[in-house]
Formats: C-alpha cells, structure tokens, sequence
C-alpha cells in the first residue's frame, strides 16, 4: 500500500527583509502585542476537545509547548483565537465565506497539549511532527477519530525553511516560529492586509484541501517555495491575494484538480460532501482471494486483511477507519491495523453464504467508503453450501456413494423410515464417478437428494442379487439438514451422525432378519391344518402338513 505521504511547504511567510533583532526582545514585543489579562482570566486551558457547538467536519486548534522550550499560554490568552477570526474576516472579504472552526462558547476552542518531543524531534531531516503530535492527541482525546481537521500550533521554530506545513490532501495541519520577524511581524501587515500567522494558517488548511503551491500570481496566498520562484525585494509587500482571476483553485480545478469553493469546509454550509468524496482505485487488488478469483472468508477464523488504495495517493489511518462484516443479519465490527480491516469471523455461519466487507473513513473534510462482496468457506476452503453429510432446509446434495465394478448396472437407493429400510429410487450407474479412479471399480450411482424439512436422515445404497452377485449394502451415511439461517453442523456433530447411521442400519438389518424369521414362520404355520380324531370317546387332534390320524382313531370330519 502507498504509505502517508508528509509534505514541507515553504508557507511563504517571509514577507520583508530580515530585520535584525535579538530574539527575546522581539518574544516580548510580540507578547505585549497579545489580549490583555483581563480577557486571558474568562478563558480556561483544556487538554480536551470540548462539546462541539455545530456538527460535522471543522478545524480544530491545538496549542503544543514542546519539550525543552517555554509555555507561551497562546491558548488561554486568546491569541490563537484572535488568529482564527483575522483568517475568518479576511476570507469573507475576498470569498465571501468563512472556514468553520471548532468553538467553545462562541471562541475557538483551543486544546493544550505538553508535547514529549522537542522542536528538532519534530522535524529533523524530515519534518515528521504531524503524526507524532496526532499520536499525543489522540491519548489525550481518545474518542478522536480523524474526522476533524488538527491544526497545531508551536510557538517555537520547528524548520529554517517554513512558517509551517500540512499533509496534501489530509487533516493535518501545523504553524511554527511564532515570534520570529520571518513568520509574525506585525511591520508589513498594512502592505500585505494579514497578519503572518492568520496567513499561514489559511495557507496550511488549504495545502490539506488539496491545493499545493501556486505561482501565478507573488500576491497568492499560495505562493511558496521551493516550486515557485519569489523576488525576496517586493515579496510582502503587496496585498495579499487568493486566486484573483478565479481560474485555479477557488471557482475553479485547473490547478489540483480542485475547487476550494466546493469543499464542505465554509460555515455557510455553501458545500457538497460528495465532492470531497476519494474514490478506491485498488478494486480486490488487496482482498484475499481464492486462486480461481473468489474474494473469501473463512468461517470461525480472522480472515486476512482487507484493503484498499484510494485516490490522490491517500492512504487512511486506523484512527479514522470503520469496518464492517456483513452476512445476512449478522454484522461484525472489524479490527483495523493501519488501513486494513480483519475480522473474526463467527463460527455460525454456513459456508457458501456471501458476505459483504465496507470500510469506510474520515479525515478531516476528506471521505470514502469502498466494499466487496465475497463467500464464506471453510478451513478447507471449500464453500459448497450442502456437503455429502450436511445440508440445509431448500438444500440440494448428492447422496454419497462407493465405487462398484463395471458389471454392476443398478443401485437401490434407501432411506430409513422408522427402523425400515425404504426404497427411494433405483438409480442407474454413471461410469467415471466422483472419486472413482480405480480401473476395477469404475462406476459409482449419482442421484440428487432434496430436503424439505430440518432433521437427520440415513441412507444406503443396495444391490439386487443378481446370476453373478448376492445381494449387497454399502455402508449406511447420515445427512444433518437444518434450517437455512442455522449455522453449518460441526465436524464432531457429523461424525457422531455417521456413527449413529451405521449402529441405526445395523439394527433395521436385525430387525429386518428377525422380521423376515418371523414371516416365514408365519407362513410356515399357515399351511399347517388341524383335524380332530376319535377312539371311542376320546377325541384327539392332530396338526400337520398332512396330518393324519392315529393307529385305532377314525378322522371326524
């Protein structure tokens, strides 16, 4: 899969001339330039994202003091939200609308969080600190899932080269440098209409929109380096522009691809969630899939992973994903590992059935959603839906059956009926059967059983005697049939079924010996007649085939 790509943007914020100034006086200056203690005192500090005042996607702040540096207290003494309105006002101007931030009782709700990185563990060689600091967000907010944008911001230097960076297209966002004459001088704001950090921080969100460097107009707020060549003489101090002409990215894609107009980012809701919509370009590249091309899960086990890859090289995290197993009414939640879904599957289920797998995420103002359709198999791989020894209520299977010589031309097919063998069809043999490779024994009968009713039935197969052969029984075979909606019998369940068949025909077989001892007795004594004899006056009777009275007796008729 495509990993997370992290983008450095020269944010373009070195609007004027180096100005010389020793950096604690300039951290000063800048300080007394911030709300007065009297506003800090009504604003709380907060670790945590508070309730939300509107719904769905916005931008969220998150004031970081970093290891080793100063608290510079930028969430609780307004500053970050004086930033956020100057941004709001100023596109309103030039746009006519304005981002939808995160508040708290109609401020920006700015989040604190002390980082355990330094400012060069952030971004030292490459500029990593968007995942590292949304990794610290998230144990401090753990119901986050990506669904908003982050927006950090660290008082402190974190590069030479920028004012701050964003992940192109993402949900993450940061400004840096705070107090340098570079990224915040308050100097040429009357040239350029913005100040450096309410700049950047419009500059940064719209990089994560998906609109990289513009340079087609020095006053563009998209502006940057190193794509763009930029006269360091006149640069700043002119006022600042977003898309003048209209012909790039605002009212426009030419640019990115990209209508910054039409994300689901203005608070005048003048959006479509459609079209911040990524769309998978991966279709079942990585699902897991049988050799024959069937998308598969097996039945009672984790299936293997399910993932997808999407377009503008986006590549979703756990945070922001959901996954969901589907099969008839069962629906599992899955487990999510980086951007692949698995999932344990239930043991209930009946091999054959299809199931559906969605994964679905948020990031920021970004979604998609991509799903695929499968068949449930076994641990052996197979997904017919009947087997020899099982099936379901509607269901179809063969009737298993053994392998018999070339002569043999008729099979009777029997079921047993209340400890009765009953015939069910004779069935003519195929040459070639399933599984009969044997040159001697080359044919095997072939005959369809259908089930209307749940139960365990047991069958055989006979052979008439014939001028060659005595009669003959293959050994009796039991098949479970339970409802459709119930879950496949377990292998112990069919070989006690198989057990029980084999014990169940053994007895119909005696019964039917003794049955057939018993007929024939029967008929034995029905040909026998009685006659009754006299001598004198004793009478005596007499049973046999012929029976006959004795010596001195006279028949009485």
């Amino acid at each position: 899969m495509i990993s997370r790509k992290h983008f450095l943007y020269d944010s373009t914020m070195s609007r004027i001339k180096p100005i010389r100034i020793a950096i604690a006086p300039l951290i000063c200056l800048l300080l007394s330039q911030f709300l007065p203690a009297a506003a800090a005192a009504q604003l709380a500090r907060s670790t945590i994202d508070r309730p939300d005042e509107v719904s769905g996607y916005q931008v969220h702040m998150v004031y970081v003091a970093v290891k080793g540096s100063g608290d510079y207290k930028l969430d609780i003494n307004g500053q970050i939200d004086t930033w956020v309105k100057e941004a709001n006002k100023w596109l309103q101007g030039r746009l006519g609308h304005s981002l939808i931030f995160d508040t708290y009782q109609g401020t920006a709700d700015v989040s604190f969080m002390q980082s355990s990185y330094s400012a060069s563990d952030l971004c030292t060689g490459t500029c990593d600190g968007l995942s590292k600091l949304e990794n610290e967000y998230q144990v401090e907010n753990p119901a986050y899932n990506g669904s908003k944008t982050l927006f950090f911001v660290v008082g402190d230097r974190l590069s030479k080269s920028s004012c701050g960076w964003a992940d192109t297209p993402g949900h993450l966002a940061i400004m840096h440098d705070l107090f340098s004459d570079g990224c915040n001088s308050s100097i040429n704001i009357s040239e350029t209409g913005i100040s450096g950090p309410a700049s950047t921080l419009i500059h940064e969100l719209i990089h994560s929109y998906g609109i990289n460097h513009q340079c087609f107009n020095s006053s563009d707020i998209m502006i940057g380096a190193p794509e763009c060549a930029i006269d360091k003489e006149t640069f700043g101090h002119v006022t600042t522009t977003i898309d003048l002409p209209r012909k790039h990215y605002v009212g426009s894609e030419v640019s990115d691809g990209i209508d910054i107009l039409k994300m689901p980012v203005w608070s005048d809701f003048h959006s479509n969630n459609a079209y911040s919509q990524i769309k998978s370009t991966s279709n079942s590249k990585f699902v897991p899939q049988l050799n024959d091309g069937t998308v598969y899960a097996v039945i009672g086990a984790t299936s293997k992973k399910f993932d997808w890859e999407w377009e503008k090289d986006f590549s979703p995290e756990a945070r922001s994903i959901s996954c969901q197993f589907t099969s008839g009414t069962t629906v599992v939640a899955g487990k999510v590992e980086k951007s692949a879904c698995t999932f344990a599957v239930p043991a209930n289920l009946r091999a054959g059935k299809s199931f559906t797998v969605t994964e679905s995420w948020n990031a920021g103002p970004w979604h998609g959603s991509a799903d695929v359709k499968g068949t449930l198999v076994r641990a052996d791989l197979t997904s017919n839906p009947c087997t020899d020894f099982s099936c379901y209520v509607g269901g179809t299977t063969n009737a298993f059956s053994s392998c018999w010589s070339s002569d043999v031309t008729q099979m009777r097919l029997q079921q047993l009926n209340q400890g009765r063998w009953v015939d069910i069809a004779a069935v003519g043999m195929t040459p070639g059967g399933v599984g009969c490779t044997d040159k001697k024994f080359p044919n095997s009968p072939a005959y369809k059983l259908n089930f209307t009713q749940a139960g365990t039935f047991v069958y055989r197969w006979f052979m008439t005697a014939t001028s060659q052969y005595e009669s003959a029984t293959d050994t009796p075979f039991a098949v479970i049939v339970n409802e459709d909606t119930a879950p496949e019998p377990s292998s112990v369940d069919v070989d006690a079924a198989q057990a029980q068949a084999i014990i169940s025909g053994k007895a119909a077989d005696a019964a039917a010996v003794k049955s057939e001892a018993a007929a024939k007795a029967a008929a034995i004594a029905a040909l026998r007649r009685t006659i009754t004899c006299s001598k004198g006056k004793v009478l005596k009777k007499v049973t046999a085939f012929n029976p006959v009275c004795p010596t001195g007796y006279k028949k009485i008729k």
